[in-house]
């Protein structure tokens, strides 16, 4: 569930879409995805969303938004 706090939401919202472009991918190929249609078009909108909520993000605490820069799988976002 989305966090109720603005900034959590935000940090929440960048990696929900980009789970969502996970999704999108799936087990496509690389020819696959450049044949072009739902699967490319449906990534492309999840990757804007992300430069979308992390945007908002660095124009209200651009602090978190720097931590937030190096994620990484092995590493998560502190919000403390």
């Amino acid at each position: 569930m989305r966090p109720e706090s603005r900034l959590a939401g935000l940090v929440w919202d960048a990696l929900e879409f980009s789970r969502n472009a996970q999704i999108a991918v799936g087990e496509a190929t690389v020819a696959e995805f450049l044949e072009g249609g739902v699967v490319p078009w449906a990534t492309e909108r999840q990757i804007e969303l992300v430069g979308e909520a992390l945007s908002k993000l660095r124009q209200a605490a651009p602090e978190i938004a720097e931590r937030c820069r190096t994620y990484t799988r092995s590493s998560a976002c502190e919000m403390s």
